[in-house]
């Protein structure tokens, strides 16, 4: 079953996607936060993003074009077994974590400073 949730503070978001199966986003712009509080929290995120497609990959498992539809991510995430879930779940968080998390940023600006 599919609900629409009316808006939401920001600061509740993450409590939020603690109690739901997925987090589609229909948004093609660049990456925002709400994207990554989602695959931080390890939510399966199902999006038409392509700046998130091209860094953390699709469901689909096929090249990220800006054809990607909402139903085919979908649809592919639902065939996903449980083992395979966990593991890209897994996958994805290290990699915001990696990539978005304030100390990363920090460490990153230091080597660009220090080079």
């Amino acid at each position: 079953m599919v609900k629409i949730l009316p808006k939401y503070i920001k600061k509740s978001i993450p409590l939020l996607l603690l109690n739901h199966d997925c987090f589609i986003h229909a948004c093609d712009e660049a990456i925002d936060k709400v994207i990554l509080e989602a695959t931080i929290s390890k939510v399966p995120v199902v999006t038409i993003n392509t700046e998130y497609l091209k860094e953390f990959g699709s469901w689909t498992n096929h090249i990220v074009s800006s054809a990607s539809s909402l139903d085919f991510e979908l649809e592919s995430l639902l065939r996903t077994s449980e083992n395979e879930l966990t593991e890209e779940i897994q996958r994805k968080y290290l990699r915001v974590m990696e990539r978005h998390e304030l100390n990363g940023w920090v460490e990153r600006l230091l080597k660009i400073i220090n080079s």
